[in-house]
Order: structure tokens, then sequence, then C-alpha cells
């Protein structure tokens, strides 16, 4: 300690059984070893930048103008806009129709028939306890059907020489909606035996 050398801080008897003279708490110890609290604070700063926000405005500025960014878009963005400029076409009554592209060929999807039974049934299991529930999921299912948007299979299984993937359905629950408090959604990210789903294809 500076300015402590000549100063006698222990007691010279201090291995004898004695009386303490006195006590010097955090207080007076600072002042006589002549250290200040000072030196034992620091403040540090620390800031990061980053560029998300600016990066995310200048993306949507891109997809915005296609025709001006081109070259902002991925091999896999251009190849999808290709193949919507090439399949689009409009029938009859004025609906225009894309066709959906595939990245590996149908035949690599499994069996998915057990799958989607199995889930079927769990379905019809849940439908069962709810008959409010049950009513409101097959009036969707029947507007979706008259809408044109699923058909019946007229053909039996043993007919068809196509790849089949079975589709698995459940519902989803939405309260606060003012419209459709139900919505029927498919799970395209079921696995077959293969370990594949349409997803992937």
């Amino acid at each position: 300690m500076e300015g402590a050398k000549n100063i006698e801080l222990a007691d010279p008897n201090f291995n004898v059984p004695s009386k303490i003279d006195i006590l010097l708490g955090a207080e007076c110890g600072r002042n006589v070893s002549h250290t200040s609290s000072e030196n034992y604070f620091q403040t540090t700063c620390y800031f990061e930048e980053t560029d998300d926000l600016k990066s995310l405005v200048e993306r949507f500025w891109q997809i915005d103008d296609l025709g001006k960014y081109e070259n902002a878009l991925s091999s896999t963005e251009k190849e999808c806009l290709n193949w919507f400029n090439q399949t689009t076409t409009q029938d009859t009554s004025g609906r225009f129709m894309v066709s959906l592209p595939r990245k590996l060929n149908a035949s690599e999807l499994g069996e998915s028939k057990q799958m989607a039974l199995h889930r079927f049934f769990g379905l019809e299991k849940r439908l069962s306890k709810n008959a409010s529930l049950k009513n409101s999921y097959s009036e969707f299912m029947n507007e979706y059907l008259a809408l044109g948007h699923m058909e019946t299979v007229k053909y039996h299984e043993s007919e068809i020489k196509q790849h089949v993937y079975y589709l698995p359905h459940h519902a989803v629950i939405r309260e606060n909606s003012s419209t459709t408090k139900l919505r029927v959604v498919s799970d395209t990210s079921a696995r077959t035996t293969s370990g594949k789903s349409l997803n992937d294809i």
C-alpha cells in the first residue's frame, strides 16, 4: 500500500489472545490504503449494426419490379417464374390455371394409404364427440366439392395406373374469426413409407 510502508498495521503479538483495540471498516480501510473506489468501476458501451431491415425493404422493391431486378432472383425463383410463364392457361370460364411444378419424380413417393386412413379414423373419432364440429366439417367439405376444388374418384384403385398420394386433412378452428370459424387444412407434409411427402416433390 502506498504511504503505509512505515505504519505497523498488524498487532506484533497477534498470536497472543487479547482484547481487540480497534476495527477498521471498509470506509476507513480504503483511506488507510490510499485507494479509491473509482478504480473499480468501468463503463463500457456496445453497439451492433445490422442491415436486416434495409435488406428486407430492398428485397421487397426487387420483387415488386421483377423486370428491373431480374438478376436479383435466385435460380430457384427464376425456374418458378419460367414455369409460371410456360404453363399458365385460361379456361372457358375465364379462370387462370397453372401446372404444379415438381422438384422430384412422383415415383419417389412411397405408400400413403395406411397413413391417411389412420389419420382419417382419428378425425372421425374426434368428430363423433362433437356434433357441431362434425356438421361444420361436413358443410365445408360439401362446399369444397361444389366449388370444384376436389372431385369424387370414379375409378377403382386397381384401375389407376398413375402414382397415388392419399392426402390427410384436419380441422383448424379460429374462434376469433368473424366469417369462417372452421377451416379444413390438407397436410401435404405427411410422409409416405419412402420418407418423402407431397411437399418434397
